[in-house]
């Protein structure tokens, strides 16, 4: 027998299937859990995922260090919380093979919704200033296409708009290549809704240093949520500015 271990369905159990599904796997032989991260580029991240599995695996992850010297596998050795996420919609193996997806228990509950998407964004997605366009835009890229979709369709139940899913061939890696699907989020309006909805922590991580690459071209991280003929903020963009505001001392 195996020590029993309780998942709750929640907001938080779905972040972590998010960012299982999108830099996770379950093993083949359904002994272990890993999350493959980057330790130099993100390490405030990698402290967050570490500290969410504590709590919610109830299990310290082990630390891998990976031959790029860049990259580090979180690693979690459970049979048990293998059959458990399986039972809970994950599945073992290769997740481009099996072209995974996102759990029905998720994408019918908006606050589940919220979860998941910010585990994909922040570990398949990306938030970059676009300057000669004074905004922000983001994207969500993965091999899965079945994933694709069901990171627009939850960004849809969220009424935030979408593109179509793009469609594209990977770089060689280890002489494979790769269909890739991507979608992104451009109008202003929709971008500051996803990031005062869905609370990345990339966006958290970055907003910073986006606010100093507009500051360097006379602009503020204001402007790029600004309509060109629109005196005011809209509702979300100036709910996601006032978000700033409070909970960050060195906005302005």
């Amino acid at each position: 027998m195996y020590p029993s271990i309780n998942l709750e369905k929640d907001k938080k159990l779905a972040e972590i299937f998010g960012i299982i599904l999108g830099d996770g796997n379950l093993s083949k032989n359904g002994n272990t859990i890993t999350i493959k991260l980057n330790i130099i580029k993100e390490p405030r991240y990698v402290n967050y995922v570490m500290a969410l599995s504590r709590e919610i695996f109830k299990k310290n992850p082990n630390i891998q260090n990976l031959p790029n010297n860049q990259a580090i596998q979180l690693r979690i050795n459970s049979k048990e919380l293998v059959r458990k996420l399986v039972l809970l919609g994950l599945q073992k193996g290769d997740k481009v093979k099996n072209q995974v997806g996102v759990p029905e228990w998720i994408k019918i509950n908006r606050d589940f919704c919220k979860g998941c998407l910010k585990g994909l964004l922040d570990t398949d997605g990306s938030i970059f200033p676009v300057i000669s366009e004074k905004t922000i835009k983001m994207n969500f890229k993965n091999n899965s296409k079945p994933l694709v979709n069901d990171f627009k369709y939850m960004c849809e139940i969220l009424d935030i708009r979408v593109s179509k899913i793009i469609e594209g061939i990977t770089d060689s890696f280890r002489d494979k290549k790769f269909k890739f699907y991507k979608v992104h989020i451009g109008a202003k309006d929709q971008v500051a809704k996803f990031l005062y909805l869905v609370k990345p922590m990339k966006w958290e991580y970055r907003w910073r240093n986006i606010n100093i690459i507009f500051k360097q071209k006379g602009l503020s991280i204001e402007d790029a949520f600004k309509y060109k003929l629109e005196k005011e903020l809209r509702y979300f963009p100036q709910k996601l500015i006032e978000n700033l505001r409070i909970n960050s001392k060195d906005f302005f």
